[in-house]
């Protein structure tokens, strides 16, 4: 998602600056047009634009500590020329390099007291480890290590006379990139330098101070450290207090990619999964990027992502899946399968390229943990295979790795790369079952980067880390929907973005050598697959089919069906519907008359099973539409709640692939029973007052809704997430307790009348990040549902509140999981059985609110269960129990 963020952040950015330039809006009449089955679409109205231009020059950014956040602040020019030059150098500091400086002071950054820095030629300071990545990317930025960047942007200090410099005085560090080239500049009569500053302090504010300083792209801001940062805009002084911000820049011209989006369904229907996007205006997906995918809906468990829904920012009602960004024509070759410059020896060719970005809507995105619950199985970003990975040639990264041995020397050896989806990637997609994934390995202790692109001939040692599809699951959990129901037939829509007036000159070569590409994708997909799944690559008009992509029918029993279409038919439209496997019953064909936009029909579960459905249309202009429909007996049915009034309560009924069953019969205990049919969407309504229980049964499955009274929060019912005592921290996680929090509506907490939304909610129980800048002393908190608001309770707040939840061992050191640190300063504090145990690290963790604390386990401890408590500022938290097992 922080892609998908970002790009999100700068198609605004883009509107605003089109706005204020009176730029043609975005719903101006459209200029697209289809050649053949690409999709054509000029870059006029701002599908091309120019991002966001560095515009912090002779400018002071401050981040002042506030509560567990930050607030922002500008000022006038405050380069200081003098400590730039009293500065020490860092000598040999190179190109991508970083180094490690100590600080004069215990620097307080998110909570957590820092003794030591990094100092990155690359324009940041990190903390915890050096970081020599050089994309400038808020996708990095974002899934990196805690850090500070002035100006995270590619540059070279080797080149700089004056270098990067550091002055450690007792109240402050000053670190300056004095004239710092771009890295690749050298040897340029001009070449573009950059001076800027950033300076800490002992009370935790830093100031970015730049001096004549112009990058043509670069990223700044701080972030606690792997997690999301928001996206703004430094200059329009944004008010509030952050955890961690960030602003992108750059000032060369860049495809928007949701407006593109936008433009391509002005004149095309919601009927793709994909939409790929290709320019011929030489402009490149993004700073160091060949190409990229962002997911715009993912719904499915079982492959590692996260549930998304953003399709309707990109104008995709209900269908589109993924957007990707293939960037300029002219980086690939004209042949199909001659390898792609830019990739080096990764062995990429436009078609493994076009798979590897299609594939990230399922991969890759899990991996089982290593003794050191490190995650052997991911490389680069953490959304590709890793380089000592045996993928088995995955086009998702990684490498085929041949092992010779234990007596061998050296053992193992990269083979092949990008050939295929592998028998795991397959699994991952939902094209195969679990029981068709052989096992295969990673290697550790190889000495080799994980984040290394895919080379064949490379060899190597390690010690391997045997994998089954078992473990794997154990780590993702089941896919669902699996293989048996899960999609198989993607459509995408091949678009080239044009310079407005080029169509039939210079872009026409383009549009023919990506038609290269496509003609030919389809079977290559096909091939890719195993034949288990197939790319459909037509520009065609949608036709809507309920059952798509899987639905359930019960056996024998009817379920309902409809196929809608996006506009009234011209003519009458027939359907012709293909059952092959007679799992299923139904009409031959069915029609939509002129006019109309829908036709109903019915189906029959003639026996348990899964049908390849299908519905093709006399007129070759529209889609033909799969559905995979399982046939099943009631018994493996279950009711979940859509909403749970008053005055409605909906229900759906599923199966274990959360496939929706339609015409099952819901019926309501009461007198006389109400018993209502399912929709098409396996839904069915009740209506039910506040003082009503209601019953519901679909078969064997059964759900009672408890009628919503007005909230009510108990006794001393709000309370430390973790340690469930009477106090919160500002920034900290805290649970409240009562009844009726559930309802039609998410229930919202008001802290002193500010709303604050639960990241969890069930009818006794809400769980809610404390903000940030709540102030120690007494707060009025209550719960908000549909029903009313509940009674109104003092809460105390503290700047410190600790409570633990877990602790895991990892060798002879502790991981130690809390909440409600609060800053963290030298006062921090283990005890494990009466024993002090030395603190390694204490910071945030992904997890907003979420603190971990690293500590050595004292010597001599026994195997346990011992107690654990943590303390800060004196405060104790809860003591947990703790059972050791022996380290050698």
């Amino acid at each position: 998602m922080g892609l998908a963020q970002q790009e999100i952040f700068l198609h605004q950015r883009h509107l605003i600056a089109r706005a204020r330039s009176h730029a043609v809006p975005a719903d101006a009449p459209s200029t697209n047009q289809d050649v053949g089955q690409i999709a054509v679409i000029d870059d006029s109205g701002g599908v091309i634009g120019r991002r966001n231009i560095f515009n912090l020059d002779n400018q002071t950014v401050i981040f002042q500590p506030a509560g567990a956040g930050y607030q922002l602040r500008l000022a006038g020019d405050s380069f200081d020329q003098a400590a730039a030059q009293s500065g020490q150098p860092l000598t040999g500091l190179a190109d991508d390099d970083s180094r490690a400086v100590a600080l004069p002071f215990p620097f307080p950054f998110f909570g957590t007291s820092y003794t030591q820095t990094w100092v990155d030629s690359n324009g940041m300071l990190t903390f915890t480890a050096g970081d020599t990545d050089y994309s400038g990317s808020y996708g990095h930025f974002a899934t990196g290590p805690p850090a500070i960047a002035p100006l995270f942007t590619d540059l070279d200090p080797s080149q700089s006379a004056a270098g990067v410099r550091v002055l450690a005085e007792a109240d402050r560090l000053v670190v300056t990139w004095s004239n710092v080239p771009l890295a690749g500049s050298f040897g340029l009569a001009n070449p573009p330098a950059q001076n800027f500053q950033v300076r800490l302090y002992p009370d935790g504010h830093i100031e970015m101070a730049y001096h004549s300083t112009n990058p043509p792209s670069a990223l700044v801001g701080i972030t606690p450290g792997h997690s999301a940062a928001t996206l703004l805009d430094f200059a329009s002084l944004p008010s509030g207090i952050f955890s961690g911000v960030a602003e992108t820049f750059a000032s060369s011209d860049a495809v928007d990619v949701i407006l593109a989006a936008q433009k391509f369904y002005q004149t095309h229907d919601d009927a793709y999964d994909y939409l790929v996007f290709y320019n011929a205006e030489g402009i490149p997906a993004g700073p160091g990027v060949v190409a990229y995918e962002m997911t715009t809906r993912s719904h499915g468990q079982g492959f590692g992502d996260t549930a998304t829904e953003i399709g309707a920012e990109f104008g995709s009602p209900q269908r589109l899946k993924a957007v990707l960004n293939l960037g300029p024509v002219s980086q690939y070759p004209a042949d199909p399968n001659a390898p792609v410059p830019a990739r080096g020896p990764t062995g990429d060719t436009p078609l493994t390229l076009l798979g590897h970005e299609s594939g990230h809507l399922f991969l890759a995105l899990v991996s089982v943990p290593d003794q050191d619950g490190g995650t052997p199985m991911l490389g680069r970003a953490q959304v590709h295979w890793a380089f000592t990975f045996n993928s088995d040639a995955s086009f998702l990264e990684g490498n085929r790795i041949a092992d010779s041995g234990a007596a061998a020397s050296p053992r193992f050896a990269t083979t092949a790369t990008v050939q295929h989806y592998s028998a795991l990637d397959q699994y991952l997609m939902g094209f195969r079952a679990s029981a068709e994934v052989p096992p295969t390995f990673a290697v550790l202790n190889s000495g080799q980067s994980l984040v290394r692109a895919p080379q064949t001939g490379v060899a190597f040692n390690g010690t391997p880390l045997n994998i089954s599809i078992d473990d794997v699951i154990q780590v993702a959990g089941r896919r669902t929907p699996d293989s048996t129901v899960a999609q198989r037939h993607y459509r995408f829509a091949i678009v080239v973005i044009v310079p407005t007036g080029a169509l039939a000159t210079t872009a026409a070569d383009a549009i023919q050598q990506v038609e290269g590409y496509r003609s030919v994708f389809e079977n290559f997909f096909a091939t890719a697959t195993d034949g288990r799944a197939t790319a459909n690559t037509s520009l065609q008009r949608s036709a809507t089919l309920s059952l798509a992509p899987a639905a359930g029918v019960l056996t024998g029993q009817n379920g309902t069906a409809s196929i809608t279409l996006a506009n009234p038919a011209v003519a009458p439209l027939t359907f012709t519907l293909s059952i092959p496997n007679q799992v299923l019953s139904a009409p031959a064909t069915v029609t939509i008359p002129a006019g109309a936009t829908r036709v109903d029909f019915q189906t029959l579960g003639v026996h348990t099973g899964v049908e390849e459905f299908s519905a093709a249309p006399s007129d070759p202009s529209f889609e033909t539409a799969f559905a995979r429909v399982q046939v099943s007996p009631a018994s493996g049915l279950h009711l979940e709640t859509v909403t749970n009034g008053p005055p409605t309560a909906i229900v759906r009924v599923l199966d274990q692939n959360n496939l929706p069953y339609s015409n099952v019969a819901v019926t309501a205990e009461g007198n006389p029973p109400a018993t209502i049919l399912t929709d098409e969407t396996g839904s069915a309504s009740f209506p039910w007052s506040a003082s009503t229980i209601l019953v519901l049964h679909a078969g064997a499955a059964s759900l009672t809704l408890q009628p919503q009274g007005t909230p009510a929060i108990a006794p001393h019912g709000v309370v430390n997430a973790a340690s469930y005592q009477p106090a919160i921290a500002p920034g900290s996680l805290a649970t409240i307790f009562g009844t009726n929090f559930a309802g039609a509506q998410p229930p919202q907490v008001l802290i002193d009348s500010a709303p604050v939304t639960p990241f969890y909610a069930s009818a006794t129980q809400l769980n809610f990040l404390a903000p940030a800048n709540l102030l120690p002393g007494d707060s009025q908190l209550q719960v908000v549902t549909a029903a009313g608001s509940s009674n109104p309770v003092l809460v105390q707040i503290n700047a410190h509140a600790p409570g633990v939840f877990a602790a895991r061992q990892t060798g002879a050191a502790l991981e130690i999981y809390c909440t409600g640190l609060g800053p963290i300063d030298s006062s921090l504090n283990v005890t494990i059985a009466g024993q002090n145990a030395p603190i390694l690290y204490a910071g945030a963790s992904a997890f907003p609110g979420l603190n971990q604390v690293n500590a050595q386990l004292p010597a001599g401890l026994p195997a346990g269960p011992l107690p654990l408590t943590l303390s800060i500022a004196g405060i104790a938290s809860n003591t947990i129990n703790l059972l050791l097992t022996p380290t050698p």
